[in-house]
């Protein structure tokens, strides 16, 4: 009787996990799309390679359509021997679609904003 219960939860268990594991395997395909798109159409503002060029309007658009965070999330070592994090956190503020403070952006953490008390003071 025991052995026949542990059967059946692990026929439930298995079943559930099943359910949901093709979501999860899409979802990961889906945001590996996006950020192949995002780079392909950014490479020249994110290169690692330069200086900061100004986003054209196609990359511009594919920032504002697609989550930074989850682009951030997405990156791996691969691609950050590509692309530069620092100026795809600079590309995401200019587009008006900041990653916030503390999300890990591939292997770096998005530091808290500074606070200039000294200018909003009026001091130099």
């Amino acid at each position: 009787m025991m052995s026949m219960k542990v059967s059946f939860q692990l026929l439930v268990f298995t079943m559930i996990f099943m359910m949901f594991e093709p979501q999860k395997v899409w979802g990961e395909s889906e945001y590996y799309r996006e950020k192949e798109i995002f780079k392909l159409k950014c490479m020249k503002t994110i290169t690692i390679v330069g200086d900061y060029v100004h986003p054209s309007q196609s990359c511009v658009s594919v920032v504002k359509k697609y989550d930074m965070v989850r682009i951030c999330r997405s990156l791996t070592p691969k691609d950050e021997s590509e692309i530069s994090v620092i100026k795809l956190l600079h590309l995401s503020r200019e587009c008006q679609m900041p990653v916030p403070a503390r999300t890990m952006c591939g292997t770096y953490e998005v530091p808290k904003p500074l606070h200039h008390h000294c200018l909003s003071q009026g001091h130099p």
